[in-house]
């Protein structure tokens, strides 16, 4: 008899030692692994198949063949990119300021972050926790 046929039956299950027991467990565990795994499976495939039949369009060539794409239009305000000179210039005042506070000439800068301010607390916050702290006045 299968040792799945024994644990179905209450009577045998009672006669069973530790080690049947934890051998049709992990038997039971396994399938039912598999049957989740092969399952899962199943879905992810069924998933592909319906992206791939869903997903198709139409490709870029074939739609600007049909109707001619309008001109680009002018930019109205042009971004204007920030000079160059004025970063160098800042990481060579920084340079400079850090050799000179450590008073040797070779100087090397491994990282540089700017520092995150604190967010700003909106009007409500600041008027409640000033009205907690009032109400919390000490008598003497």
């Amino acid at each position: 008899m299968d040792i799945i046929e024994m644990m179905k039956n209450p009577e045998i299950l009672k006669t069973l030692s530790t080690g049947e027991k934890l051998l049709g467990s992990l038997v039971v565990m396994v399938l039912g692994l598999l049957t989740c795994f092969i399952v899962l499976l199943i879905i992810m495939l069924a998933i592909r198949v319906m992206g791939s039949a869903v997903g198709r369009t139409k490709k870029p060539k074939e739609a600007a063949a049909v109707a001619p794409s309008p001109a680009p239009a002018p930019a109205a305000n042009p971004v204007v990119a920030a000079p160059q000179a004025d970063e160098e210039e800042l990481i060579a005042v920084i340079t400079a300021a850090i050799a000179a506070m450590t008073g040797g000439s070779s100087v090397i800068i491994k990282n540089i972050r700017e520092k995150k301010s604190a967010p700003a607390l909106s009007n409500w916050v600041v008027t409640g926790r000033g009205e907690n702290f009032s109400s919390r006045r000490v008598t003497r």
